[in-house]
């Protein structure tokens, strides 16, 4: 196996190469080239050794890979209103990967050495979806609070808009239930199709909204769960929602500039939507169009280099200031006020050029990765990798373990969450702690609901006998 997986991520990295720009420097090359090789070695870890859990790890790394890797040989690692140094490049490219090394580190580190003669945290969330009555209850709820959101969110004071959005993530856990008994053949078809129509009403309402990447996420949780149970990938349905991303990622700017602060609703916003996306694939040039969008929205590398480049040359390390966010973060607005507005996109583009001076609407992505820079510099990046990894471990150990299906339901949706490494430590770290929150006492008391289903099913089977 190792030497199959050896000539596999050899043979994907000659063909990147293969297509990368002649003018690239050798050293960019190398790096992701070793770049490429660390961030699929969790996958060979997983193959060796058996496992059957939620392939975590393996897609944060790729993620981190397609996010400062795969621009080098793609050619989209130049900021083209921003002129950035080659060395820059180069320097910003082996940071990340110095940066996925101390990740794994942190999070193999960290099993090998806290638990290893002890058990582990494990949060069981004792859910059986299998109990009888439970497919229809899982359809109306799931419903139920999609519905209520999609109002709630237009309608609700913002200073208790971030509580109702930490709700979001509850209609995703409740069709993945009805994924497993559909995977198990306890789902009938009339209900599998409204389960599908339910998801297709929360894409829209994500994609109405311009976002594409949380669209795109809010369908990871539905691939994870996949694996998990069936232990393989759906391929086809991969490759489905890869061909559909691309014409979304075209259309979404133009989007954005006809629909936001145009008050429109939800249907005028939809039949937008399609026109904008009609139009762009009736474009002769949509293949190439798209395939530039889609490029030029993965790669954070150019902008990693900004910073490096600029780093405390121009612009001083923020020294801790984009983490105080995360002390407020637990704050709800309605009972604190005067809590400081997060506007991290807006000052980070300002600070480094990436916006216009006079932009007062344009809010620029703060990476992970590039916030540990811009903050303490390389020690912030080695360090903070580090704990991240940790992090994620303790995480992995907390619901990845597969003994229930209420930790499978959480940690599909949780960890496609934490795969959004292009937001700040703030909204991706400290932000998914609520939702673990409200997923756990979600999914106990439908655990509670199922088992009392199921108890009176069997009386009343008993009773009749």
């Amino acid at each position: 196996m190792p030497l199959i997986y050896a000539w596999l991520v050899a043979a994907i990295n000659a063909l990147l190469l293969l297509f990368a720009p002649d003018d690239t420097p050798t050293l960019q090359l190398v790096y992701a080239s070793l770049m490429l090789w660390l961030c699929t070695l969790p996958m060979l870890i997983r193959v060796l050794y058996k496992r059957n859990d939620i392939p975590f790890i393996e897609a944060v790394s790729v993620v981190h890979f397609i996010y400062y890797g795969f621009a080098v040989f793609s050619g989209e690692s130049l900021l083209k209103h921003t002129p950035t140094s080659v060395d820059a490049i180069t320097s910003a490219v082996g940071i990340a990967l110095h940066g996925q090394a101390m990740m794994l580190v942190g999070f193999y580190g960290l099993g090998a050495v806290a638990w290893r003669n002890s058990e582990p945290p494990r949060l069981r969330l004792d859910l059986d979806i299998k109990q009888v009555g439970a497919p229809l209850f899982l359809l109306l709820t799931a419903s139920t609070l999609l519905f209520t959101l999609i109002v709630a969110l237009g309608n609700v004071p913002t200073s208790v808009r971030g509580l109702v959005a930490n709700l979001a993530s509850l209609p995703l856990v409740f069709l993945c239930a009805l994924l497993l008994l559909r995977l198990r053949g306890r789902l009938s078809l009339p209900l599998s199709i409204a389960a599908v129509a339910l998801l297709v009403v929360n894409e829209l309402l994500l994609l109405t909204r311009g976002l594409v990447l949380p669209a795109l996420v809010a369908i990871v949780p539905f691939f994870f769960t996949y694996i998990k149970e069936k232990r393989a990938l759906p391929y086809k349905s991969a490759a489905l929602v890869l061909l559909c991303v691309f014409p979304l990622l075209a259309a979404k700017m133009q989007y954005r500039e006809r629909v936001w602060n145009q008050g429109y609703g939800l249907i005028e916003k939809v039949e937008v939507f399609y026109d904008i996306i009609v139009g762009t694939l009736d474009d002769p040039h949509v293949v190439r169009y798209t395939t530039e969008q889609t490029r030029g929205r993965t790669s954070y590398l150019a902008t990693f280099a900004r910073v490096v480049e600029t780093t405390p040359s121009r612009v001083p390390y923020w020294n801790g200031e984009s983490y105080r966010s995360a002390i407020y973060f637990f704050v709800p607005r309605i009972f604190a006020p005067d809590k400081p507005k997060k506007d991290m996109g807006q000052r980070f583009g300002h600070r480094y050029g990436l916006i216009r001076p006079n932009d007062l609407k344009t809010s620029v992505n703060f990476a992970l990765l590039v916030e540990m820079y811009a903050n303490f510099g390389l020690v912030g990046v080695f360090v903070i990798s580090f704990l991240v990894g940790m992090y994620y471990r303790f995480l992995y150990f907390l619901l990845n373990h597969g003994k229930t299906d209420g930790a499978t339901l959480a940690s599909s949706v949780i960890f496609s969450y934490l795969l959004l490494l292009e937001s700040d430590a703030s909204m991706i770290l400290v932000g998914v702690i609520p939702t673990i929150v409200v997923l756990v006492v979600a999914l106990s008391a439908l655990s509670v609901v199922t088992s009392r289903s199921g108890q009176q099913v069997q009386a009343s089977s008993s009773y009749d006998g």
